[in-house]
């Protein structure tokens, strides 16, 4: 859903893009977002901080607080370059994110724009899995993603499950994701003899 602002987000209502007003859901994967920007523009004679009660501080508060009630796993934060971007992050850490800010060049992205914006990237530590590919609970039960055999998994024991999730977020720290393709490994050697 595309809004206008999240200050009427808390109350489930809110005007798209366009000019509806729509119910806005809740149990989302992901957000993207992308506050005010006006009160921390260079241009801006008037600059308020993020705590003000000017519109950059509001829109904030506004999807802040979205975000504490509804708990997306993932929140990507859009704004200016000059956006006090390390205080966005210390306001995700005190809800229990993980976040990090960074710098992009959109044309370096084949965007049609020639600037640069800053993004905030915060994961939700409190809801996060520790078990990323099984998904395995201390009941036996895993919930492995549509492409795996999840009828071989079920059979196995809890440290087989553990050793799935092992591999994959150690090939996640080399660069590898391992559920983008299938790896297959040649475990043994065929030797042919020559006649």
């Amino acid at each position: 859903m595309i809004t206008r602002t999240f200050l009427m987000c808390i109350a489930n209502l809110s005007h798209t893009a366009y000019g509806a007003k729509v119910r806005v859901p809740g149990n989302v994967d992901i957000l993207i977002a992308g506050t005010s920007c006006v009160d921390y523009s260079q241009l801006n004679r008037n600059k308020k901080t993020i705590d003000a009660k000017g519109e950059s501080g509001r829109t904030f508060q506004g999807m802040l607080k979205w975000v504490n009630k509804h708990r997306p796993p993932l929140v990507v934060l859009e704004n200016i370059c000059t956006c006090p971007w390390e205080k966005v992050c210390n306001f995700f850490r005190e809800k229990g994110y993980s976040a990090q800010w960074c710098r992009f060049d959109t044309k370096n992205y084949y965007i049609p724009h020639t600037r640069t914006r800053g993004y905030c990237f915060a994961i939700d530590q409190k809801n996060s899995s520790k078990r990323p590919f099984t998904q395995w609970k201390e009941d036996g039960t895993c919930l492995l993603p549509d492409f795996a055999w999840a009828d071989w998994a079920s059979g196995q024991v809890d440290r087989v499950l553990d050793l799935l999730d092992i591999s994959l977020l150690k090939s996640a720290q080399k660069g590898i994701d391992q559920t983008y393709k299938t790896c297959n490994l040649r475990l043994s050697v065929l030797t042919t003899d020559k006649y």
